[in-house]
Formats: C-alpha cells, sequence, structure tokens
C-alpha cells in the first residue's frame, strides 16, 4: 500500500505504476495502477492519452473517498503521463480469506469453491474464508454457468464498495470456472487443502501398515493350507 493512501481526502498526490485496468473496464473513466492501491478517475470531457493494460503511468490529484474506496481524481489531462510500457503485471496469488483493505486496488488471483451464486454475484472459498467476486456491467463478461460446488480461479482488482471488499474481474479471461480447468490452476491454500493431504497421507500410512502385516504373515507361513 502506497503511503498516498493515508492522506487526508482533498491533499493532492502523485502516484505511478503500471496499469492493470484500462479506462472503461470498471467503470466510466475508471483507472486502476498497481502499488497504488488507489483508484484513479480522470475527468470525463478530457482529452487523456490512451491506455492500455501494461503502460507505465504516472497520475497527479486529489484524494478522495467514494463509497468507501480511495481514489484520486485527476482533473487535467496533463496531469496524466505514459512513461513506458512493459509485459502486463502478474497478478498476487492469494488466498480468498485474504480479500481485504490491504490488497484495495491490487490485482490478485485466487480459487476456491463456489458456495453461494446470484445474478452478477458469486462467492468462492478454499477453506480460508468466502470471497465476493462481482461482474461489472461495463465490463460486458458474460458470467458462466456457475452452481454450488463447481471450482473456480478469479482474477481482478480487489475494490471496497461500503463495508464490503470483493474481486473485480476486468476481462471474459479472468474467470475459470469448471472440476478439469480450476483443478489444474487451483493454488496450494486453504484448510480444504491441507485436510486433502493429511487425509491421503493417512490412507497410503494404512496402505503401507496392510501390506508389510501381509509380507510378514506370508513370510510366516500365513497363507498354508
Amino acid at each position: 500500500m502506497s503511503e498516498a493512501k493515508k492522506l487526508a481526502d482533498g491533499t493532492l498526490v502523485s502516484v505511478a505504476g503500471q496499469v492493470t485496468a484500462p479506462p472503461n473496464i470498471l467503470g466510466a473513466n475508471i483507472i486502476y495502477i498497481a502499488g497504488s492501491g488507489i483508484r484513479v478517475r480522470l475527468a470525463g470531457a478530457l482529452d487523456f492519452p490512451t491506455l492500455a493494460l501494461g503502460d507505465i503511468a504516472s497520475v497527479t490529484g486529489t484524494l478522495a473517498t467514494v463509497r468507501g474506496e480511495r481514489e484520486i481524481k485527476v482533473a487535467r489531462a496533463l496531469d496524466l503521463a505514459i512513461a513506458g510500457r512493459a509485459e502486463p503485471k502478474a497478478p498476487l496469488r492469494i488466498a480468498t480469506g485474504q480479500v481485504g483493505e490491504k490488497l484495495e486496488g491490487e490485482l490478485v488471483r485466487l480459487s476456491g469453491e463456489v458456495v453461494e451464486t446470484s445474478g452478477k454475484t458469486f462467492f468462492i472459498d478454499d477453506g480460508s474464508g468466502p470471497a465476493k467476486i462481482y461482474i461489472m456491467d461495463s465490463t460486458n463478461i458474460t458470467k458462466p454457468r456457475t452452481r454450488r460446488g463447481d471450482v473456480a480461479v478469479v482474477t481482478g482488482i480487489v475494490s471496497q464498495f461500503d463495508d464490503t471488499y470483493r474481486v473485480l474481474p476486468r476481462f471474459q479471461e479472468d474467470l475459470e470456472i469448471g472440476q478439469v480447468t480450476a483443478a489444474r490452476s487451483l493454488p496450494r491454500t486453504g484448510v480444504g487443502y491441507w485436510l486433502g493431504v493429511l487425509l491421503f497421507c493417512a490412507a497410503a500410512l494404512i496402505v503401507f501398515e496392510i501390506l508389510d502385516f501381509l509380507v510378514v504373515y506370508c513370510r510366516k507361513g500365513g497363507f498354508k493350507n
């Protein structure tokens, strides 16, 4: 989280980083820049430089808080500059229970079992706590068919709305839902994963003990008629 995020509303600040959500994907004239933890709102009537995923951008504007989320309001076109371009930033791999204030504004990737689904929203849980996934209309993402028990892998921006934190997918490919795909991509986090490992080890130990007993038994002539 940048120091700028801790400052009071109305403070003039400058931040720089890689664009992780270009304009108009997660709202009209909204962009996200990695590392700042702050949403950026560009004044709608101005002719800003064209921004793309991976651009290195710097912005200057005033801090505000909108529905609980910090944002920088950029009022002049000359207050946004593009310094270069790089490969799009890889998302931070997190557990579902980590979605919250510390990751606000960051690009993350998480996975878990679908535990609730309704409309444009669904929740996933890897055993560390449920995470809300919300598909904004501005993304034009078609929500895949989701059912409780499906396993989902999601990439998106952590956003606050009042007292709720959610992950906002940006593109259709940010959503992977289905047992086969998710099983391949599921990060090894959460209570469910380690419980599975424990059960596997216990089963392997039992099989080993049975085989060892049979070997000893046979050596003693236990199967003679």
